[in-house]
């Protein structure tokens, strides 16, 4: 991955050359978010601010699963089998992104 352009991520969709979908990470109320913690804190990880958020509610989750002595995974977090069924995603689409991208 290339990271030289900053901690930025998009995702567009497009059937039949129209634009259908698009994402992009960090929007603008986030990102001035992460330029405050930036400031006040120069010398961290520019990914820290940008997943706090996201990393507060994994860790709320979590623990309120095991404290709650609820089996298994917290709902809408991904679980091994999951992780395993990612992978398998990634390795077929690999040589063709690969190529589309050559």
């Amino acid at each position: 991955a290339n990271r030289t352009g900053g901690s930025y991520s998009e995702a567009v969709v497009t059937v039949d050359g129209a634009e259908k979908f698009r994402s992009m990470t960090p929007d603008a109320e986030l990102q001035k978010r992460v330029n405050v913690a930036m400031k006040v804190d120069p010398d961290q990880m520019p990914y820290f601010p940008l997943q706090h958020d996201d990393y507060i509610e994994l860790k709320e989750r979590s623990a309120k699963h095991i404290l709650d002595g609820k089996p298994g995974s917290p709902e809408g977090l991904a679980d091994i089998d999951i992780a395993i069924e990612t992978l398998k995603v990634a390795e077929k689409l690999t040589p063709e992104l690969r190529a589309a991208l050559a």
